[in-house]
């Protein structure tokens, strides 16, 4: 609320939830601001724009849910109380399902807590975001670079949000199933690419208006940054920062309009 810190879903699973809040904050920090306090003081929001509503409520035993936990593991750093009551109730209140199997949010969900594509959009759609672009499907499978880079052609004017497999920003092996997760794309630091090992820095979403008719076959090793907003951190970067490093990685994304 003061402005120094991001969204951080810590050990949670709502990197989803923290992927739209990081864009509403940006986009519209007074809507941020309501949302929050409406939650902390109130337990319910609604976020509606158009045809499209999302409503959030937060009962007793969702309240009750961080304080038990951490005084079960006193030495156990967990998400802050603030992140918390604005990203669990988003995440039960738009699977209602799921709650009425599971039960209430707990810090230690994870099947309960995944933000399937579909409900990504609907978020975004109901603080007045468009869809510009969708790279995403229903997420079964991951996509290729090819079509990441032509979502990087909205960088300037929309939100980019990728589902990546998480290998793609720290340590490990990737998983089709496992290690789903939501990041934004910075929008302060633009996807470049470097045409080469001593060629010209070009725009991400310009790699392939970039290669010569020798050189299609190196791109994998061509340098490029890419900084996600993930974990509370604008400055993620690729673990291996090579365009052949988001093969397998990448299962889509959304371009979203600014709101």
């Amino acid at each position: 609320m003061s402005g120094k810190d991001l969204p951080k879903q810590m050990g949670t699973s709502y990197c989803g939830p923290a992927a739209f809040l990081y864009c509403v904050l940006e986009d519209r920090p007074d809507l941020y601001c309501a949302y929050a306090i409406s939650m902390w003081l109130h337990g319910e929001y609604d976020f509606r724009s158009g045809a499209q509503i999302v409503e959030i409520d937060s009962n007793a035993n969702t309240r009750k849910a961080l304080p038990t936990a951490r005084a079960a593991q006193p030495n156990r750093s967990f998400i802050s109380d603030l992140d918390w009551m604005t990203m669990a109730p988003l995440s039960a209140s738009t699977r209602p399902g799921w709650t009425k199997i599971l039960g209430s949010p707990e810090p230690d969900d994870q099947v309960g807590s995944i933000s399937y594509p579909g409900v990504v959009k609907g978020w975004f759609s109901a603080v007045g975001a468009q869809l510009r672009a969708d790279t995403m499907g229903v997420g079964l499978m991951k996509t290729s670079p090819t079509a990441t880079i032509g979502l990087m052609r909205h960088w300037a004017n929309s939100w980019i949000v990728l589902q990546i497999d998480s290998s793609l920003i720290q340590a490990g092996a990737t998983n089709t199933f496992a290690n789903r997760h939501w990041v934004v794309v910075n929008p302060h630091r633009r996807p470049l690419i470097r045409a080469g090992q001593n060629g010209q820095v070009v725009p991400l979403a310009d790699a392939y208006r970039a290669v010569g008719p020798d050189t299609a076959s190196d791109m994998d090793d061509w340098d490029t940054s890419l900084y996600t907003v993930s974990w509370g951190s604008e400055n993620k970067g690729l673990k291996n920062p090579t365009l052949g490093h988001l093969k397998g990685r990448i299962y889509g994304g959304f371009a979203f309009s600014h709101f």
